[in-house]
């Protein structure tokens, strides 16, 4: 039975009981890739039936005869006929796997189809038709070398390098509060929001966008007193303040830039949470685009996967599932509790990125 996702599992021993090649296997995981091209292999071990069956990340087999009930917003509910039991999956267009590295949604049900058992609801890219494809079929050839042995290094091809793709993926969450002022950094992008990038948007650099706030030394107070500090400095800031905003030079102002891990990263996913009603930016400029971002991809959203999920069922049950799946619920995996304590919005952005293989990622043979 696999204890990991698909692409860990072929983690050289990743299984052992022995602790120093368990360690060895773990300090791997931070390396072991995805494959988006993978391919079906032509020797199937046990192993790879037992990864079908075990696997929560990568696969969903249905366990009885049913029905797609719903499927959108990456909501998915199933009806088993037989068994007569909803089930309610969350089935996000990219899924992380292992530290940074994701996979991508290769398959889903539509809604309204209907299924046998055993066949297959949804699929990442760690299988194909149904069987675990974490690699790929290649030539290789093994040679003695001065000594060394084929686990310590492998050539390979150009063209293989470029074959054996990685997708990179990470959330990042910009908790906006009553004084926060962000510069309008994307302002010469077609299709821009401004302030940060639009989905299908490449990012610059690992800049997502960069906030105007007191000084460090200045920042102790209240969020009703750092609010006071920053409409006291806009009130009396004279042309050469606002110029040196964009170099970081003024005294009582700094400019941080929010950033990612993933560079000229492509926004695959933006929503935004509105957290307090009533509460105006001090930025008005600001505080409308986030009112047309609200509408655009929060209520729109929320809304229209309400009204549908109505159709299918009673309005409590809608409501509970558009709060477990949609809106947002404050955890330590995405912010900090007390860092969005004041916050009016949060802003939440996907950045993904596909890569070629480069040196240090980590291959092995099955």
């Amino acid at each position: 039975m696999s204890i990991t996702s698909v692409n860990l599992s072929a983690l050289p021993f990743m299984g052992s009981c022995d602790s120093t090649r368990a360690q060895m296997a773990s300090k791997q995981m931070s390396q072991a890739l995805t494959h988006p091209n993978c391919e079906i292999p032509y020797v199937i071990s046990n192993e790879y039936r037992n990864l079908v069956n075990s696997s929560f990340l990568g696969i969903c087999i249905a366990k009885d005869d049913g029905e797609v009930i719903f499927n959108a917003s990456e909501i998915l509910i199933i009806y088993y006929t037989n068994l007569k039991k909803l089930q309610v999956f969350q089935v996000s267009i990219i899924k992380k796997t292992s530290s940074m590295f994701a996979s991508s949604l290769r398959f889903i049900l539509p809604q309204d189809s209907k299924f046998k058992k055993n066949d297959i609801i949804f699929e990442y890219d760690g299988f194909k038709n149904g069987i675990p494809s974490f690699g790929y079929n290649v030539m290789t050839a093994y040679m003695a070398g001065f000594g060394f042995n084929h686990e310590d290094s492998l050539i390979i091809s150009e063209s293989f390098a470029e074959k054996a793709k990685v997708k990179i993926s990470e959330k990042v969450y910009i908790p906006i509060y009553e004084h926060t002022v962000l510069m309008p950094i994307y302002k010469n992008i077609d299709n821009s929001l401004i302030y940060f990038p639009n989905i299908g948007q490449k990012i610059k650099g690992t800049t997502v966008c960069s906030t105007v706030s007191p000084n460090a030394t200045n920042y102790a107070g209240s969020n009703k007193t750092i609010k006071n500090k920053m409409m006291l400095f806009f009130k009396n800031a004279t042309i050469t303040d606002l110029l040196n905003l964009n170099n970081q030079n003024t005294k009582n102002i700094k400019v941080e830039e929010v950033k990612t891990k993933i560079e000229n990263g492509t926004i695959t996913g933006l929503n935004i949470h509105r957290l307090q009603k009533g509460v105006n930016l001090i930025d008005p400029r600001f505080q409308d685009c986030l009112n047309k971002l609200v509408i655009n991809y929060c209520e729109q959203n929320i809304f229209s996967t309400f009204n549908d999920l109505q159709c299918k069922f009673n309005q409590e049950y809608a409501k509970q599932i558009i709060k477990q799946n949609i809106m947002y619920s404050a955890d330590q995996k995405s912010s900090n509790k007390s860092m969005m304590k004041n916050a009016i919005y949060l802003i939440e952005l996907e950045i993904t990125r596909e890569d070629s293989s480069q040196i240090g990622d980590k291959f092995c043979n099955r």
